[in-house]
């Protein structure tokens, strides 16, 4: 227990018994702010699923905001790319190796060489958007619930990066869409 005061009454009771001293107490949410390493990976695809014979109503934006948590132990060693995200939201990303795997770079070409870039994170609840710094002039999304959080829409090919921690390690999704059919979604998994 603590020092008790000249009432008598420890430091720890005190704050117990003081609701504000509490709330002021609890762990805080960790940060996705800092240096991340990738250290794993695992691309999947598909089709948007039919009702009959149309492409289900939500199957784009499932999709696109979707995620595959539940692949992620099946991911596969990788090194070689650094993911460096800023107090003020804003990330940079450097290649530390020469790597092979799906890359969509931020003109929304699919390359298996990775093409850094750097944006801004933009956070919404327990997930943050990859979002360029100075949009492609062609692919800037429009709708209403695309905007900030879709980094590249052409009409034809449309990107999601989006952020989560989960375990201790930053989970970052890029979730593509082309021709409002068929799917792309590459997993990467950053620690510290």
């Amino acid at each position: 227990m603590g020092t008790a005061d000249k009432s008598g009454i420890d430091a720890y009771t005190l704050s117990y018994r003081n609701p504000a001293a509490r709330r002021l107490s609890k762990p805080m949410k960790p940060s996705i702010a800092g240096v991340w390493h990738l250290s794993a990976w695992l691309s999947a695809n598909g089709q948007v699923p039919f009702v009959g014979d149309q492409p289900a109503a939500n199957g784009v934006d499932n999709w696109l905001y979707g995620n595959s948590n539940e692949l992620v132990a099946q991911t596969k060693p990788i090194q070689g790319l650094t993911l460096r995200i800023n107090s003020d939201g804003s990330f940079t990303e450097e290649r530390t190796e020469d790597l092979i795997l799906p890359w969509f770079d931020r003109e929304g070409v699919l390359d298996e060489n990775v093409t850094p870039f750097s944006g801004v994170t933009k956070k919404e609840g327990e997930v943050s958007y990859l979002l360029l710094t100075s949009p492609v002039t062609w692919a800037i999304p429009t709708g209403a619930g695309r905007v900030g959080r879709i980094r590249y829409d052409d009409g034809d090919t449309i990107i999601c990066d989006k952020l989560e921690l989960l375990d201790r390690r930053l989970v970052r999704t890029t979730n593509v869409v082309t021709d409002e059919l068929y799917l792309e979604r590459v997993i990467l998994i950053y620690e510290r």
